[in-house]
């Protein structure tokens, strides 16, 4: 059975396995060695060698492949070798694995199990199946361990097998209504360099051919089906790529009968047939009796896909043929009278502003049609006239083959309109025959390319990260020349470059990456981002504007609640979890405001930002400027903590990147236990330096710990002489920030630069977090000496 194939952006097709089919060109029409079968009923032994190699194209690009050889020494081919065999026959296919990854075969329409475990680089395995059925079938990299067979099929791994029904090699399939003279297999498939050149690491939604193959060649390296008047010609018409293809064949019909190796109950006839990726159709085609020697009928994508990455005849100038051409042809040359063909019309400079003259160059050639000296050409702008009645060209008129040229005059361009200007040329050879007229395009083009599609990313932003700015320069419409530059500003400042994707060609992506720095500059707000494209004429369209959303301001956390928020503990937890939820809202600053990204939670210490316990938002998306978000905090994270009052926090993120401030819901810890002592003061106090000059500022440490360790400690303080009365005193300071432990490290400062020379007592005392304030405890500070400072008269 034929794998169904998927679609994804750019007509990229993948599946669970990605079959890309080729076939056998049969005949004096090969791809490669043909594998001949023996008698029928007889053992068709095969051997495989999947390896990597090369494939040079017609502009001289040269891109790496994966294919198939039939000896260790062969270089690899795509399509691969063909295998032909017998209805009845027993193939046998030995596969040799000389890449680096696990590979394996899948013979799609054949009673064989997938292999789903494949060849091992530098190992072997055969596959053996009968050949039940007649028809045109394929091989390719199936499913393996290595899990990369859909892209090593892309890279080339498939190959054609052709089986005849019993007794007549001259019939397609088993019936005489599909018997042929010539066949000719033809397989059609895509390149992109970009794939080729990174098969293991290439993202396949990126994936852009730029070449278009007949049996792995493009035109004019393909070659042409040589046939005769009123013969019948069976094509093999295969799709091996990603993309559909419609086949035409100008001046004959095809008549369709079957498709994937299926023979059709009922023919039909069609002028051009669609291949799905992936599809292979079988079509006969009867060549006219009429047809003379020389004739030579098309066969072509419908698609218009006729150029080779782009290929020009000169830089700037038209595109030279190339990709899905090739001829159904009957040897021999056409009788005259036909008049001489133009080859290589070319305008130049094209596009053009129209403020110079534009050179008409071509060759004028009568060589295969009659071979007669050329003895005049003319040309026609936008309305092709009678023969005779356009403006004269000059050349070496004489020969054959002559070079033609007129200069248009930039009188004549300035008159003529912006956009695309037809320019007609034809030849007439020494039998007074005017040839078939030849056209070429100018394109008149006074207007720069538009800049569509600008996007920011990230945006909103903070700085804290570089925005990429992407767009497309589209001359399309406005001349469509080639895109040589772009360039953006922030908020009407100096402009800066952008990057093509491609060159080359009149529409392409701009991609620019503004610097966190940069963004780090502006001010908080909208900032505008402007955008303009230049195309090879020199003309700049006009600018386009995005905006960049500049937010340094984090969200704000409030409506936060814990339920239950009183949690007994002194026997079977009262519930599983506590529910805590909070209300995130990004505020609107300077026209700006950022979706929530993100919130988490901390439970008594607040850590890092993006440490704490992700929230879930209550609408399933974090994706608006005010979100609700919860979470369910397991009971066992209470249940390792003290009897005691205890804090949850709770912040957010929105998609600038900005973390707003925390903002606290308490839970309150009950294990049965009476606290009625206050903290005592183990450690201390003591007071650096002791004694002093009464000048500096001194620091006073001690260490507070509940009795039992049964609460926390919750503040602390200290005061010099006469108690002012418990919570009434300096506050003090946790050491490790947060009063969240049951012994607390305790640290202030004391400026005595105002106390005068004697001796002070300095008491500290603790409070614990049910209100329990502990005894005080006291040191004595010593003042002994004050420092005077004399003004020094220099003379």
């Amino acid at each position: 059975m034929k794998t169904t194939r998927e679609f994804v952006p750019q007509f990229l097709r993948w599946s669970g396995s990605l079959f890309l089919v080729v076939g056998l060109l049969l005949s004096t029409w090969a791809v490669g060695p043909a594998v001949q079968a023996a008698p029928a009923r007889a053992t068709v032994a095969v051997t495989l060698y999947a390896k990597a190699g090369t494939l040079a194209l017609p502009d001289g690009t040269t891109v790496p492949i994966w294919g198939y050889a039939t000896s260790a020494v062969d270089p690899a081919q795509s399509p691969g070798p063909t295998i032909i065999a017998d209805q009845g026959d027993t193939i046998e296919v030995t596969l040799h694995n000389d890449l680096a990854v696990t590979t394996a075969l899948e013979f799609q329409g054949q009673n064989l199990v997938p292999d789903t475990a494949g060849v091992a680089p530098g190992g072997f395995k055969t596959y053996t199946f009968v050949a039940a059925n007649p028809g045109t079938f394929l091989y390719e990299a199936g499913l393996s361990a290595s899990g990369d067979g859909a892209r090593q099929v892309a890279m080339g791994l498939f190959g054609a097998l052709i089986v005849r029904p019993t007794g007549q090699p001259n019939w397609a399939y088993g019936l005489a209504t599909t018997a042929f003279d010539e066949e000719a297999l033809l397989i059609f498939s895509e390149v992109d360099p970009a794939f080729n050149n990174n098969p293991l690491g290439f993202q396949m939604q990126a994936y852009q051919p730029r070449y278009w193959l007949i049996n792995g060649k493009a035109y004019p390296d393909t070659v042409p089906i040589d046939t005769a008047p009123g013969n019948k010609v069976l094509l093999r018409l295969v799709n091996a790529g990603l993309l559909h293809h419609s086949i035409g064949l100008l001046g004959l019909h095809q008549t369709v009968i079957a498709t994937d190796g299926a023979l059709l109950l009922i023919p039909y006839q069609s002028v051009a047939e669609l291949l799905a990726a992936g599809q292979w159709v079988d079509t006969l085609v009867t060549v006219p009796p009429s047809a003379v020697p020389g004739a030579r009928f098309a066969l072509y994508e419908a698609g218009l896909l006729q150029h080779n990455g782009g290929q020009r005849l000169a830089p700037g100038g038209p595109l030279a043929f190339g990709g899905i051409l090739t001829f159904l042809q009957i040897p021999g040359t056409l009788p005259d009278p036909v008049g001489p063909l133009v080859y290589n019309l070319q305008a130049t400079p094209n596009p053009t502003r129209g403020t110079t003259g534009a050179l008409l160059n071509a060759t004028i050639s009568d060589a295969t049609t009659g071979n007669e000296n050329i003895v005049a050409a003319e040309y026609f702008i936008d309305v092709l006239g009678a023969p005779g009645t356009g403006t004269a060209m000059t050349g070496a008129f004489g020969t054959p083959t002559v070079a033609v040229s007129a200069l248009v005059p930039a009188s004549v361009l300035a008159g003529l309109s912006d956009g695309a200007h037809g320019f007609y040329v034809r030849g007439k050879d020494a039998g007074d025959n005017w040839g078939a007229v030849e056209s070429a395009v100018l394109q008149i083009d006074r207007i720069g390319p538009a800049t569509v599609g600008l996007s920011l990313m990230p945006n909103p932003s903070n700085g804290s990260l570089a925005v990429t700015l992407r767009g497309t320069a589209d001359e399309s419409a406005t001349g469509n020349a080639i895109v040589v530059a772009a360039e953006y500003a922030v908020d009407s400042g100096m402009a800066q470059p952008m990057s093509l994707s491609q060159t080359g060609v009149p529409v392409t992506e701009l991609v620019a990456t503004i610097s966190a720095a940069t963004v780090i500059s502006l001010t908080e707000g909208v900032h505008a981002i402007s955008v303009r494209s230049q195309d090879v004429v020199g003309n700049w369209g006009p600018w386009a504007i995005v905006e960049l959303k500049v937010d340094r301001t984090g969200p704000t956390a409030d409506g936060i609640t814990a339920v239950p928020n009183y949690l007994d503990l002194t026997g079977a937890p009262p519930v599983t979890h506590v529910r805590l939820d909070a209300h995130i809202t990004d505020n609107l600053k300077a026209g700006v405001q950022s979706p929530v990204f993100t919130a988490e939670g901390f439970i008594n210490t607040v850590g890092a930002d993006g440490s704490g316990f992700a929230m879930l938002p209550l609408d399933g998306k974090f994706d608006q400027v005010t979100e609700g978000a919860y979470y369910n905090i397991s009971i066992s994270h209470f249940a390792q903590l003290r009897q005691g009052v205890h804090t949850v926090y709770v912040h957010g993120k929105d998609a600038a990147g900005n973390w707003g401030p925390t903002g606290p819901v308490t839970v309150t810890v009950w294990r049965g236990i009476t606290d009625t002592e206050g903290p005592i003061i183990t450690v201390g106090p003591n007071l650096t330096p002791n004694p002093t000059d009464g000048m500096s500022i001194i620091t006073l440490n001690a260490t507070a710990a509940d009795p039992g360790n049964t609460s926390n400690i919750a503040q602390a303080e200290w005061f010099q002489g006469a108690d002012p009365g418990t919570g009434l005193a300096t506050p003090m300071q946790a050491v490790d920030g947060t009063f969240n432990a049951p012994t607390e490290e305790l640290t202030a400062l004391i400026n005595v630069s105002g106390w005068g020379i004697g001796t002070y007592t300095i008491s500290v005392r603790a409070m614990d977090e049910v209100s329990n304030w502990g005894a005080v405890t006291t040191a004595t500070l010593t003042i002994d000496k004050l420092r005077f400072y004399l003004p020094i008269v220099v003379k």
